[in-house]
Protein backbone atom coordinates (compact mmCIF):
# COMPACT_ATOMS: atom_id res chain seq x y z
CA UNK A 1 0.00 0.00 0.00
CA UNK A 2 1.28 3.33 -0.77
CA UNK A 3 3.13 5.32 2.07
CA UNK A 4 0.28 8.24 1.65
CA UNK A 5 -2.40 6.22 1.86
CA UNK A 6 -0.98 4.34 4.77
CA UNK A 7 -0.43 7.86 6.45
CA UNK A 8 -4.14 8.69 5.59
CA UNK A 9 -5.75 5.85 7.03
CA UNK A 10 -3.64 6.75 10.42
CA UNK A 11 -4.75 10.34 10.63
CA UNK A 12 -8.53 8.72 10.26
CA UNK A 13 -7.84 6.27 12.55
CA UNK A 14 -6.15 8.26 15.45
CA UNK A 15 -8.90 11.28 14.78
CA UNK A 16 -11.56 8.97 16.04
CA UNK A 17 -9.28 7.44 18.81
CA UNK A 18 -9.33 4.23 17.51
CA UNK A 19 -6.62 1.57 18.47
CA UNK A 20 -5.78 -1.69 16.69
CA UNK A 21 -7.05 -5.44 18.49
CA UNK A 22 -5.80 -8.67 17.44
CA UNK A 23 -8.40 -11.35 16.99
CA UNK A 24 -8.69 -14.52 15.95
CA UNK A 25 -12.21 -15.31 14.91
CA UNK A 26 -11.59 -15.77 11.13
CA UNK A 27 -8.39 -17.15 10.80
CA UNK A 28 -8.95 -18.01 7.13
CA UNK A 29 -9.41 -14.36 6.80
CA UNK A 30 -6.43 -11.92 6.38
CA UNK A 31 -3.53 -12.84 8.59
CA UNK A 32 -1.52 -10.88 10.83
CA UNK A 33 0.70 -11.58 13.50
CA UNK A 34 0.57 -15.76 13.78
CA UNK A 35 -3.13 -16.26 12.67
CA UNK A 36 -4.51 -12.95 14.10
CA UNK A 37 -6.37 -10.91 12.00
CA UNK A 38 -6.35 -6.81 12.46
CA UNK A 39 -9.23 -4.99 14.10
CA UNK A 40 -10.08 -1.37 14.95
CA UNK A 41 -11.91 -0.43 18.08
CA UNK A 42 -13.10 2.96 18.69
CA UNK A 43 -12.38 3.71 22.19
CA UNK A 44 -14.05 7.30 21.12
CA UNK A 45 -16.41 8.52 24.24
CA UNK A 46 -19.98 7.75 23.96
CA UNK A 47 -21.93 10.75 22.83
CA UNK A 48 -24.90 10.78 24.80
CA UNK A 49 -28.26 11.84 23.93
CA UNK A 50 -28.47 16.00 25.25
CA UNK A 51 -32.09 15.72 27.66
CA UNK A 52 -34.39 18.59 26.14
CA UNK A 53 -33.97 22.32 27.32
CA UNK A 54 -37.82 23.34 28.09
CA UNK A 55 -37.94 27.07 28.05
CA UNK A 56 -40.92 28.81 30.93
CA UNK A 57 -43.42 28.31 28.08
CA UNK A 58 -42.86 24.70 28.10
CA UNK A 59 -43.27 24.17 31.74
CA UNK A 60 -46.54 26.78 31.52
CA UNK A 61 -48.18 24.99 29.14
CA UNK A 62 -47.36 21.70 30.94
CA UNK A 63 -48.91 22.93 34.28
CA UNK A 64 -52.03 23.67 31.73
CA UNK A 65 -52.18 20.49 30.47
CA UNK A 66 -52.16 19.13 33.87
CA UNK A 67 -54.55 21.11 35.04
CA UNK A 68 -57.24 19.91 32.08
CA UNK A 69 -56.63 16.37 32.81
CA UNK A 70 -56.77 16.73 36.97
CA UNK A 71 -57.41 20.22 38.22
CA UNK A 72 -54.52 22.14 40.24
CA UNK A 73 -53.85 19.05 42.12
CA UNK A 74 -52.13 17.29 39.02
CA UNK A 75 -49.61 20.58 38.71
CA UNK A 76 -46.42 18.66 40.25
CA UNK A 77 -42.81 19.35 39.93
CA UNK A 78 -41.81 15.74 39.67
CA UNK A 79 -44.42 14.00 37.77
CA UNK A 80 -44.35 16.26 35.38
CA UNK A 81 -40.96 16.51 34.80
CA UNK A 82 -40.58 12.77 34.66
CA UNK A 83 -42.89 13.01 31.78
CA UNK A 84 -41.14 15.84 29.65
CA UNK A 85 -38.22 13.71 30.45
CA UNK A 86 -36.19 16.37 32.33
CA UNK A 87 -35.09 17.29 35.84
CA UNK A 88 -36.50 19.17 38.60
CA UNK A 89 -33.20 21.52 38.05
CA UNK A 90 -34.94 22.64 34.51
CA UNK A 91 -38.09 23.67 36.67
CA UNK A 92 -36.25 25.51 39.10
CA UNK A 93 -34.05 27.02 36.29
CA UNK A 94 -37.39 29.03 35.42
CA UNK A 95 -39.63 29.26 38.75
CA UNK A 96 -38.78 29.36 42.06
CA UNK A 97 -42.06 27.53 43.53
CA UNK A 98 -45.26 25.60 42.29
CA UNK A 99 -47.64 29.01 43.17
CA UNK A 100 -45.70 30.76 41.07
CA UNK A 101 -46.11 28.23 38.17
CA UNK A 102 -49.72 27.95 38.81
CA UNK A 103 -49.36 32.08 39.17
CA UNK A 104 -48.05 32.20 35.60
CA UNK A 105 -50.07 29.04 34.11
CA UNK A 106 -53.55 31.66 35.92
CA UNK A 107 -51.89 34.35 34.00
CA UNK A 108 -51.07 32.86 30.16
CA UNK A 109 -54.63 31.10 30.53
CA UNK A 110 -56.93 34.22 31.31
CA UNK A 111 -54.51 36.04 28.60
CA UNK A 112 -55.13 33.90 25.91
CA UNK A 113 -58.52 33.17 26.60
CA UNK A 114 -59.64 36.56 27.85
CA UNK A 115 -59.58 39.69 25.85
CA UNK A 116 -57.01 38.43 23.45
CA UNK A 117 -59.13 35.74 22.10
CA UNK A 118 -61.80 37.50 22.22
CA UNK A 119 -60.62 40.11 20.23
CA UNK A 120 -60.67 37.68 17.44
CA UNK A 121 -64.28 37.02 17.42
CA UNK A 122 -64.55 40.78 17.95
CA UNK A 123 -63.22 41.29 14.62
CA UNK A 124 -65.50 39.95 12.91
CA UNK A 125 -67.77 43.40 12.16
CA UNK A 126 -71.29 41.34 11.18
CA UNK A 127 -73.09 40.40 13.91
CA UNK A 128 -74.60 37.36 12.49
CA UNK A 129 -71.18 36.09 11.28
CA UNK A 130 -69.84 36.68 15.12
CA UNK A 131 -72.08 34.61 16.84
CA UNK A 132 -72.10 31.65 14.33
CA UNK A 133 -68.39 31.90 14.84
CA UNK A 134 -68.78 31.96 18.46
CA UNK A 135 -70.87 29.28 18.78
CA UNK A 136 -69.63 27.16 16.37
CA UNK A 137 -66.32 27.12 18.09
CA UNK A 138 -67.75 26.08 21.27
CA UNK A 139 -70.25 23.36 19.67
CA UNK A 140 -66.94 21.90 17.71
CA UNK A 141 -64.95 21.78 20.44
CA UNK A 142 -67.16 20.36 22.63
CA UNK A 143 -67.89 17.29 20.26
CA UNK A 144 -64.40 16.83 20.07
CA UNK A 145 -63.97 15.24 23.35
CA UNK A 146 -60.81 16.69 24.08
CA UNK A 147 -59.89 18.20 27.59
CA UNK A 148 -60.46 22.00 28.68
CA UNK A 149 -58.63 23.64 30.75
CA UNK A 150 -62.04 26.20 31.63
CA UNK A 151 -63.58 23.07 32.76
CA UNK A 152 -61.01 21.65 35.40
CA UNK A 153 -60.84 25.09 36.74
CA UNK A 154 -64.23 25.07 37.40
CA UNK A 155 -63.29 22.45 40.06
CA UNK A 156 -61.06 24.46 41.72
CA UNK A 157 -63.36 27.63 42.77
CA UNK A 158 -62.50 27.46 46.34
CA UNK A 159 -58.73 28.80 45.55
CA UNK A 160 -59.30 32.23 45.05
CA UNK A 161 -56.60 33.05 42.30
CA UNK A 162 -58.69 30.82 39.80
CA UNK A 163 -61.98 32.41 40.96
CA UNK A 164 -60.59 35.25 40.47
CA UNK A 165 -59.01 34.48 37.00
CA UNK A 166 -62.76 32.54 35.56
CA UNK A 167 -64.80 35.48 36.62
CA UNK A 168 -62.93 37.91 34.64
CA UNK A 169 -62.80 35.68 31.52
CA UNK A 170 -66.58 35.04 31.93
CA UNK A 171 -67.35 38.56 32.34
CA UNK A 172 -65.81 39.59 28.67
CA UNK A 173 -67.28 36.75 26.98
CA UNK A 174 -70.49 37.62 28.52
CA UNK A 175 -70.15 41.00 27.25
CA UNK A 176 -68.89 40.11 24.01
CA UNK A 177 -72.07 38.11 23.62
CA UNK A 178 -74.41 41.10 25.32
CA UNK A 179 -72.86 43.33 22.66
CA UNK A 180 -73.52 41.02 19.77
CA UNK A 181 -77.15 40.02 20.94
CA UNK A 182 -77.86 44.10 21.35
CA UNK A 183 -76.30 44.50 17.54
CA UNK A 184 -78.23 42.05 16.09
CA UNK A 185 -81.65 43.56 17.59
CA UNK A 186 -85.24 41.61 17.92
CA UNK A 187 -84.61 37.91 18.43
CA UNK A 188 -86.12 37.20 14.82
CA UNK A 189 -82.71 38.09 13.62
CA UNK A 190 -80.92 35.78 15.42
CA UNK A 191 -79.70 33.34 12.32
CA UNK A 192 -81.22 30.00 12.49
CA UNK A 193 -78.56 27.80 11.79
CA UNK A 194 -76.66 24.37 12.19
CA UNK A 195 -76.54 25.39 16.00
CA UNK A 196 -79.65 24.99 16.64
CA UNK A 197 -82.56 27.54 17.25
CA UNK A 198 -81.89 30.78 18.48
CA UNK A 199 -80.55 31.97 21.87
CA UNK A 200 -80.02 34.76 24.20
CA UNK A 201 -76.61 35.45 26.02
CA UNK A 202 -76.99 33.57 29.21
CA UNK A 203 -78.04 30.02 27.29
CA UNK A 204 -75.10 30.85 24.34
CA UNK A 205 -72.69 31.38 26.93
CA UNK A 206 -73.89 27.76 28.39
CA UNK A 207 -72.30 26.35 25.86
CA UNK A 208 -69.11 28.33 25.53
CA UNK A 209 -68.50 28.14 29.46
CA UNK A 210 -67.91 24.82 29.06
CA UNK A 211 -65.73 25.48 25.80
CA UNK A 212 -63.28 27.86 25.55
CA UNK A 213 -62.65 29.79 21.95
CA UNK A 214 -59.95 28.14 21.03
CA UNK A 215 -60.33 24.64 22.69
CA UNK A 216 -58.78 24.54 26.02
Amino acid sequence: MPTSRLADRHSRNVSRRLVPSLVSDRPEGPLFRGGARARWIDLSPTVQRRKPRLSREDWIAAALDAIAQGGLGAVAVEPLAARLGVTKGSFYAHFSSRDEWIDAALQSWEHSHGQAELDRFAAIDDPTERLHAMLLAAVTFSQSGALSVHLGLLGELADERVAVVLARVNASRIRLLTRTYSQLGSRDSVPQTALGSPTRPTSAYSRWHAKPPNGS
